[in-house]
């Protein structure tokens, strides 16, 4: 899940849907699945995943701006 999520983090259109597709497995197996292992939806995971990488550039000094656009 995570090399899917770091392959196609500039994508804001990346959905769960798109993530399932990508992992070739159902919706609802990959809720099963994530909630499982980390107790978060996948929406859930996809949104603390991409806030910190946000944090992460704005830490390596990248502007507000350069870091919504990332």
């Amino acid at each position: 899940v995570y090399a899917v999520l770091e392959e196609r983090l500039d994508d804001s259109s990346l959905s769960v849907d798109d993530l399932a597709d990508a992992l070739a497995v159902s919706r609802k197996t990959l809720y099963r699945k994530v909630m499982s292992l980390t107790q978060l939806s996948p929406h859930d995971l996809l949104r603390r995943y991409r806030l910190r990488q946000g944090a992460a550039l704005l830490r390596a000094g990248y502007s507000v701006s350069e870091t919504a656009y990332r």
